[in-house]
């Protein structure tokens, strides 16, 4: 299990992901969230957390069973994910690791 610092590590390197994705980014700004999802952003969140998933080397264990707890079939934890992600990209907030 993760503790609460792991967690917000986790979905800081995530937000910082996807804002190094310009077009994504783009879609966020300019658009509400309905409309951002269905855009690029899903599918870039997936692939970030897929290749935290799959890179041993780079990641705690704790990375790992969160991205494998986010692709896994619980979609409603993924969608507040989603949410979440979106607003820290449009507002430019990260979560504060104590």
């Amino acid at each position: 299990m993760a503790t609460p610092r792991e967690q917000a590590a986790f979905v800081n390197a995530m937000a910082d992901t996807i804002e190094s994705n310009a077009p994504v980014v783009a879609q966020v700004q300019n658009n509400p969230r309905e409309q951002a999802m269905q855009g690029d952003m899903p599918d870039a969140v997936r692939e970030a957390i897929l290749r935290v998933v799959t890179d041993q080397s780079e990641r705690k264990e704790a990375f790992q069973d969160m991205g494998e707890l986010l692709l896994g079939r619980d979609t409603q934890a993924m969608d507040k994910f989603l949410g979440l992600i979106y607003r820290m990209v449009k507002e430019g907030e990260r979560v504060e690791i104590a």
